[in-house]
């Protein structure tokens, strides 16, 4: 645990310099930092006064023509002969916004390059014949009814642009790509329903279900002596209180009923899983454990979604930059 330590803060000590402190060989190795060359050369007598005189050992700002009595006994002038001077430095990669690269930029920085094509009219565009001919699908015609010249066709206008990848929410995905997520988490949700019982209606409103129509004829006969109301209810049968019977022929039966059985509903979905960007180990704190978690990650050369401070899909120094920070409480 000493050695981690010790590797820790040196290895965050190195990650707390700014670029303009590297060496050469510092900012080379850093993808964070760009090392721009700046040598200036010249001839120290082409300046002509101590301030323009270049801060190089080869030149220096002299009395020339010998001293007096502690005195300059003639001019100053900067002298040394040629000189080279090497003002290079180290700066911060500029980071560049989606929107503003190109197809290529845009497709290898994790943004979403968008196609946008329109076809324009090439009348107007141009009124002359080199001009026209000069745009990609325009060509020159000449009416020889008219004996009028004009610029014809259509051309392509590119309109594509860069964009910001959107982070699709848990609550979007589907169960493949909730499954294939590290923070999200697949919930079976499994629930039963039945088409039995249900009236029309309820039959109706269920995708589940569906209404099959089933009549058949009955002789009002059929009904007995001892049902007088019911009888009298259908349209074709009527009741004899001298025969105590139902007569009149026949009536229907609907037997019509709402099939499909037992059916499935499933509910599932994706949720996003609780967890704390950093909490590597999972203890709910971020704390040194995580930390040499995550020097272990950039030593093996693996990533890891917790880890991922600033989700740029690599484990790097930034990372434990802000989760060093996390822990100071900044």
């Amino acid at each position: 645990m000493k050695s981690y330590f010790i590797f820790i803060v040196v290895f965050c000590g190195i990650a707390y310099s700014q670029c303009n402190d590297y060496s050469s060989n510092e900012c080379n190795s850093n993808d964070n930092c760009n090392w721009v060359e700046v040598i200036e050369s010249g001839y120290c007598e082409n300046h002509n006064s101590a301030t323009s005189c270049p801060i190089s050992p080869a030149c220096s700002w002299s009395c020339q023509g010998g001293w007096y009595l502690g005195q300059c006994v003639g001019w100053y002038a900067c002298t040394g002969g040629y000189y080279q001077q090497d003002n290079s430095y180290c700066e911060e990669v500029e980071v560049i916004e989606c929107s503003e690269m190109n197809q290529l930029e845009c497709i290898n920085n994790n943004c979403n390059w968008v196609e946008d094509f329109q076809i324009e009219n090439c009348y107007g565009i141009a009124w002359n014949e080199s001009d026209c001919e000069s745009i990609q699908g325009c060509n020159w015609w000449t009416s020889s009814y008219y004996g009028t010249s004009n610029c014809a066709g259509s051309y392509q206008i590119d309109n594509s642009y860069c964009e910001e990848s959107l982070v699709t929410s848990c609550s979007d995905m589907n169960e493949f790509n909730c499954n294939n997520n590290i923070s999200c988490d697949w919930i079976e949700n499994i629930e039963y329903g039945s088409c039995n019982l249900n009236s029309s209606l309820e039959c109706s409103n269920d995708e589940n279900c569906s209404w099959v129509e089933s009549y058949e004829w009955e002789s009002c006969s059929s009904l007995g002596t001892g049902n007088s109301s019911f009888c009298d209810a259908q349209p074709q049968c009527s009741y004899s209180w001298l025969t105590y019977s139902c007569g009149g022929g026949s009536y229907q039966v609907d037997n019509s009923f709402c099939s499909g059985g037992v059916y499935e509903i499933d509910s599932s979905y994706c949720e996003e899983v609780l967890f704390e960007q950093g909490d590597i180990n999972g203890d709910f704190t971020i704390n040194i454990l995580d930390i040499i978690d995550m020097v272990n990650l950039i030593l093996n050369e693996e990533w890891n979604f917790i880890a991922d401070m600033n989700y740029d899909h690599d484990i790097n120094v930034l990372d434990i930059i802000i989760a060093v920070d996390i822990i100071l409480g900044n």
